[in-house]
């Protein structure tokens, strides 16, 4: 397991990916607003990887010096166009607040593939 150190305010943070992964994989997702990474399938804010890894607050960070950690550890950063579910990473186009409250609750509600993924994490 290589691991990379990183300076996050002033602190020396060793990281590796499989550490990173180790560390996130039992914490349920948060909202995406804007970059993420999928872990086991799972898609999850940049940010809260990092703080779930380091145990530092999101606060210690930026999302640039996040992106440039993880991508620097091998993971692939996408950025979100709508919202991605972070159970079963569909995507939903842009769409109002209201609009996307409702497709959402019909999504977790009907999609098979949502169901399905949910189980396998159980998180239902």
């Amino acid at each position: 397991m290589e691991e990379n150190t990183f300076t996050i305010k002033g602190e020396q943070i060793k990281l590796s990916r499989e550490k990173i992964v180790d560390s996130i994989k039992d914490h349920m997702p948060q909202k995406i607003r804007r970059y993420y990474v999928s872990i086991e399938g799972v898609h999850y804010p940049i940010k809260q990887v990092l703080e779930i890894a380091t145990k530092l607050p999101p606060a210690a960070f930026t999302t640039n010096y996040s992106y440039t950690i993880l991508n620097s550890l091998g993971f692939e950063i996408k950025e979100e166009s709508g919202y991605v579910c972070p159970i079963c990473g569909q995507t939903f186009k842009p769409m109002s607040e209201k609009q996307l409250e409702i497709s959402k609750r019909v999504h977790e509600t009907t999609s098979d593939k949502h169901k399905s993924a949910l189980r396998r994490k159980r998180w239902g």
